[in-house]
């Protein structure tokens, strides 16, 4: 089963909530993706 972001972090985060595709990006440039993020 593929890991996903739960919709209230990804709004809280300035997400699109209904882009899974965003997970892969790095919106804030620390070098991990926000999916990595969430999962840490």
């Amino acid at each position: 089963m593929p890991m996903v972001i739960v919709w209230g972090w990804k709004v809280y985060y300035g997400l699109d909530p209904i882009n899974p595709s965003d997970a892969e990006l790095d919106v804030n440039g620390d070098g991990l993706s926000n999916l990595e993020e969430y999962k840490y």
